[in-house]
């Protein structure tokens, strides 16, 4: 806080300066309330203030927590690194799964084809026998 011997020794100035002040300059009160405003300004001024070890400990704190998140993004980054191999494997096993059923549709494709042509062939066949019985 403020010392209060420099305080009451300003006041005191303040209160005979208001004093020596001639008989016209009615109200001198507000002097005295300037100079009340004035320390406690200045009170909560070096109250505020910071010291240099204060702001050491402050930059060494800033600095733990900056690495701190950086440890956090780096295991977040693993995690992440993890999942997306994860989902890599995911999706070949399916498009291996749709490879499967491509080759299963594609076999049969082709055994309906040779289905409906071996049909085609037969009743073509049975065509031509049947009117020259």
């Amino acid at each position: 806080m403020f010392n209060t011997k420099k305080k009451d020794r300003i006041l005191a100035n303040i209160q005979n300066f208001a004093e020596s002040l001639p008989v016209t300059a009615k109200d001198k009160g507000y002097l005295l309330d300037a100079v009340n405003d004035i320390v406690e300004e200045i009170s909560i001024v070096k109250i505020e203030k910071v010291n240099s070890s204060d702001i050491k400990l402050l930059i060494l704190e800033m600095r733990e927590g900056f690495k701190r998140v950086d440890e956090r993004f780096a295991s977040s980054e693993k995690i992440m690194n993890e999942r997306f191999i994860s989902f890599e494997k995911r999706f070949e096993a399916i498009d291996k799964r749709f490879e499967a059923v491509d080759k299963r549709f594609e076999t049969m494709q082709w055994l309906l084809g040779l289905g409906f042509t071996f049909l085609t062939i037969i009743v073509t066949i049975f065509g031509y026998i049947k009117p020259q019985s």
